[in-house]
């Protein structure tokens, strides 16, 4: 198995990470034959000062972004992390997504273990989930 792990530039817009994220998959994909899995790191997007609003809408703006990359490109993502409002959850999760190369979401893993203000302004994960690839088992675990 093959898989990237791609380490963008986080600018101060959104759509510049977006475009950063795009050309290196554009020029991975051209250089790299048969890439299983495209890998993003937890922080990806900038982060704002207001905490709130980096919060998107669960399976909004971000999660749309992967997933269109993931069936434009034909590749499997990993979606790295994307702060979500649930509606059924008092708090907000940080959650990331495996993508697959139709565009189709597999699953998603919510993060497990907090770190300091996280702490107080999110809601922890409560399972690991497992994936599988081809043969292949993994696990997303997401550390900042």
């Amino acid at each position: 198995m093959i898989i990237a792990c791609i380490q963008p530039k986080i600018h101060q817009s959104i759509n510049r990470c977006y475009s950063e994220i795009e050309q290196i998959l554009k020029i991975l994909t051209d250089k790299v034959a048969n890439i299983d899995i495209i890998c993003l790191p937890e922080r990806w997007v900038p982060l704002l000062n207001d905490i709130s609003q980096n919060i998107q809408k669960e399976r909004g703006e971000n999660y749309s972004f992967i997933k269109n990359l993931a069936g434009e490109y034909h590749i499997n993502i990993i979606s790295g992390a994307i702060w979500e409002k649930r509606e059924n959850s008092r708090k907000p999760r940080i959650t990331s997504y495996f993508i697959n190369e139709k565009g189709e979401e597999v699953g998603r893993q919510h993060k497990i273990h907090l770190y300091s203000y996280e702490q107080g302004q999110f809601e922890p994960g409560k399972e690991l989930n497992l994936f599988s690839f081809n043969e292949y088992f993994f696990a997303i675990l997401i550390c900042f």
